[in-house]
């Protein structure tokens, strides 16, 4: 009878796929604290009112808060304005002074009869227009002044609708 004895050392390098595993799996999954995005973003109903009505309103309360219209055509709005002050610490270039913007992307979605769900969700937007675009969507701007936002066009369209309740 012949015993072969293993190294400590093979032993252990043949283990090395077993160990590593667990980390790969959590990498391949992602570890993330996000909301889910139906948390993520601001919502309210319209009723009453056709995509164009609902548009011309969210363009102009959008501007009135500074934003400036991109593509205004229903069903989805983009709007854009500077990022202030922090978002350009944060977001911004050491190397150059690329401009930080956040964008507000607004969908206006079918919600039954003569009856419309805005959805908006903001991104802050680096190197804006250039060959190095990128929205990014961790640590998105609050959405408490932009559903303030999308229930000034509900009043502004003659109150109809209101505040969608997300889950």
């Amino acid at each position: 009878m012949h015993v072969t004895l293993v190294p400590p050392i093979t032993r252990f390098l043949q283990s090395l796929p077993y160990l590593f595993l667990p980390v790969l799996l959590l990498v391949l999954t992602g570890c993330s604290t996000e909301k889910p995005e139906s948390k993520r973003y601001a919502s309210v109903v319209v009723q009453g009112n056709t995509p164009g009505q609902i548009a011309a309103a969210a363009t102009q309360v959008l501007h009135e808060n500074g934003y400036s219209p991109v593509q205004v055509e229903p069903p989805n709005l983009v709007y854009e304005k500077r990022g202030n002050r922090w978002a350009q610490i944060k977001y911004g270039s050491a190397i150059d002074d690329t401009p930080i913007f956040v964008r507000v992307k607004v969908a206006i979605v079918p919600a039954g009869e003569a009856q419309f769900r805005l959805d908006a969700h903001a991104y802050y937007v680096w190197d804006k227009g250039g060959p190095t675009e990128q929205e990014i969507t961790s640590n998105l701007p609050r959405s408490g002044p932009i559903q303030k936002m999308l229930e000034e066009i509900v009043r502004r369209l003659g109150g109809k609708g209101g505040r969608n309740r997300l889950s």
